[in-house]
């Protein structure tokens, strides 16, 4: 199996139509779980690429098209942001995701070589994605509550330290 990312282009659009609009994903990587228009999701992808601080990647595998991740500079915190998810369910569990992360990492480092940290959050019932980080280094920092959604962790991945270091938070 060859893994890898690659830029997302417009082209992509027709994917996240199925990803962005199947609940069962949508339950597992956002609060908002309503179905979205084409038009809506055209409008997020035609911004995102035209965003200098987002990084856009389709993962592939074998050059199928499986899944997204999306890095993304945080005007609010010190730390970019990372998103990943594997919109073809036949491809869930295979570690697949945790390969995909680690080349986004992997890009990240070598393009924003000053940067310290990666942060992501991620729903507190999804345990194959917080494996996942977890495999890659990420380490659980914070619990956080929204009122009306999902409780999620705050997960960091420290750029060129040891992550076991890092990982003080108890759950």
């Amino acid at each position: 199996m060859n893994i890898t990312i690659r830029p997302l282009t417009l082209a992509d659009k027709n994917l996240f139509y199925a990803w962005w609009n199947d609940l069962e994903i949508r339950a597992l990587t956002a609060q908002v779980t309503e179905i979205l228009t084409n038009k809506e999701i055209d409008e997020m992808i035609a911004e995102n690429l035209v965003d200098q601080n987002n990084a856009e990647f389709i993962i592939e595998v074998d050059c199928k098209p499986i899944g997204h991740i999306r890095i993304k500079e945080n005007n609010r915190k010190r730390y970019f942001m990372i998103d990943t998810a594997i919109g073809e369910k036949d491809y869930w569990g295979k570690g697949i995701g945790t390969i995909a992360l680690n080349l986004a990492v992997e890009w990240f480092t070598k393009n924003h070589p000053d940067e310290e940290a990666l942060e992501l959050e991620v729903n507190t019932d999804n345990p194959r994605a917080i494996r996942c980080y977890e495999k890659v280094g990420f380490c659980k920092i914070a619990k956080k509550h929204y009122n009306g959604f999902k409780d999620t962790y705050l997960m960091r991945l420290m750029i060129n330290h040891s992550p076991l270091r890092k990982c003080t938070f108890k759950v």
